[in-house]
């Protein structure tokens, strides 16, 4: 490069191919269908999906995390005075 010359970058470019490409162009593909509305993240089409499965199990995970969180409580410290002092030397 010569001292009057001025360096030029190369610009970005977007993804055209593979996953991210794919997704843009399903994007603009459903938008375009549905009259320009995203339905991208739409959890409100099956709510049970997203619901809890079964009580009893929350229950028994309840009941884990707390017996977990008790146990970090109540654990016994360990005497760590030592029974001989160190020697002076």
């Amino acid at each position: 490069m010569d001292a009057n010359t001025k360096q030029t970058n190369k610009s970005h470019r977007v993804q055209k191919t593979g996953a991210g490409g794919k997704n843009k162009k399903r994007d603009k593909r459903e938008k375009k269908k549905n009259g320009g509305v995203s339905t991208k993240g739409n959890k409100g089409n099956n709510p049970k999906a997203f619901a809890m499965q079964s009580g009893l199990r929350a229950n028994r995970m309840a009941q884990r995390r707390i017996e977990k969180n008790e146990r970090k409580l109540h654990l016994p410290l360990v005497d760590r005075t030592p029974e001989v002092p160190p020697p002076i030397g």
